[in-house]
Formats: C-alpha cells, structure tokens, sequence
C-alpha cells in the first residue's frame, strides 16, 4: 500500500458510546448486586436521593462513576466500553514505569528473593527453572521472607518442587 506522506494518515475511531443513565445503572447495578437505586447508591458510598437528582437532572456523573470505579479497583474500559478493546499506549506503560522505577526498597526484596531462592534451590540440588524462580520469589515477598526462616516450610517447599521436577522427569 502506497502512503501519501502529504495527507495526514487516518487513525482508526473509537466508537463513542452513547451511555444514557439508564444504561449506566444497569452496569451498576450489576457491580452492586441489586438492581434498587438505593442499593446501588449505598454501594457506591452516596446518599439514597442522589440518584433521584440524576434522574431529574437527565445527566450521567461521569466524574463520580469514575471515582466510584477507581476507589473499587474496576476497569474503566470494562465499564464504559465493554465491547472493545482497547490499548494502553505504549508512552502511558513506559511512563509509569520511569516513576515507579525508583522505589528502591521494592527492587531490593525482588532481588533478595531471588537470591534466597536461588540459594534453596541450589542447597536442594534443584535446577534453577525459571518456573520454581518465581513460585519461590512469589512465596518470598509474601511476607518478606519470614516463611523461609521455618525450616517445616522449607521442608514442604522442597518437597513440593522435588515431586514437580521428578513429573517432569518422567515427560
């Protein structure tokens, strides 16, 4: 395909979704668990008549539906635009990353965890898989290691990866 480097390119449209509030209860009420207003209100931390003004109003709170999801851990782009899907930008990820990176401390368990685990495997003659690496790393920054101050649970630790790789063995 020929570009004409003249025109500037087309990108690809996101659909707009017209959400009425009709609509957007119905996606609350799912999330709440009741299909009364004054459940969904109560889930969303907001007083029973607040959706009477919605309504009398005619408006969606985007800005309060928003909150409300964030504050709860859900999606954005599953609530407004469940249908689609959409990407995160790659300068959004890249950007997140460049200022968590810093966190010091957080690097610093990953890499003690590793090492820990590194130094159980090697003292349980296991091979060094990728897989056992990070269900010892994961098992680790549970609780920073303290598990593996207990020998039982080192113990069962070792067992556990020594019957996966002896399954493996036998593949």
């Amino acid at each position: 395909m020929k570009i004409n480097k003249n025109r500037p390119q087309v990108q690809p449209e996101i659909k707009s979704i017209d959400m009425d509030l009709s609509i957007v209860m119905e996606r609350l009420a799912l999330l709440a668990g009741s299909e009364r207003p004054t459940a969904i209100m109560r889930w969303m931390g907001l007083g029973s008549s607040t959706y009477t003004n919605w309504k009398r109003n005619g408006s969606v709170p985007y800005r309060i539906i928003v909150c409300t999801l964030l504050n709860k851990g859900i999606s954005l782009d599953a609530f407004f635009s469940p249908e689609q899907r959409l990407t995160v930008p790659d300068q959004l990820i890249l950007a997140e990353q460049a200022r968590t990176y810093g966190h010091e401390e957080q690097q610093e368990n990953i890499i003690r965890a590793t090492l820990e685990a590194k130094k159980l495997l090697s003292q349980a003659k296991l091979p060094e898989k990728e897989l056992y690496l990070k269900f010892l790393v994961d098992l680790w920054l549970v609780n920073e290691g303290l598990y593996f101050n207990e020998r039982r649970f080192e113990d069962a630790v070792v067992k556990h990866l020594q019957t996966l790789e002896s399954q493996t063995d036998c593949d």
